[in-house]
């Protein structure tokens, strides 16, 4: 499926090109047109009419949620809608508990949990960490925690 953003993408076109990859489409000239707006204003929403369409969001997290929505829709078949979610918090987003030594997460792990992130419109991630390793020329770290 090819899909067409037309806007202002300079801070998006990065991550247009990792999540696209992931979710298996195109974005080139294409079958369908989204014009790419950010407003001030605490909703996304995305739309479709036909073959022509509007993601207008509030922050980049917002936007890569709008297009897995586009993209979900599409490839269910639709080729009209409207979605409106309204933003209920600043910052939203996991904390994972990474002080075990198994517990830790790998490079390819990390990009991977932060683009499903990117697509859920979480902007926050946290990783959570005990004074279990030590710390170049820190002698006190840790102690009397």
């Amino acid at each position: 499926m090819k899909i067409q953003l037309i806007g202002d993408l300079t801070e998006l076109k990065d991550g247009i090109s990792v999540i696209a990859e992931m979710l298996g489409v195109a974005v080139e000239d294409g079958e369908y047109v989204f014009e790419v707006t950010q407003k001030k204003e605490n909703k996304l929403t995305v739309t479709l009419d036909g073959k022509n369409g509007t993601i207008v969001y509030n922050e980049r997290c917002a936007f890569f949620r709008g297009f897995g929505l586009a993209v979900e829709q599409l490839q269910a078949g639709r080729d009209q809608f409207e979605i409106v979610e309204p933003v209920h918090f600043d910052m939203n987003g996991p904390m994972f508990d990474v002080s075990q030594g198994n517990a830790a997460f790998n490079m390819k792990t990390v990009k991977h949990i932060l683009r499903r992130c990117a697509l859920m419109g979480l902007n926050m991630a946290m990783l959570y960490c005990e004074d279990s390793f030590e710390a170049q020329n820190q002698p006190y770290f840790g102690y009397m925690r």
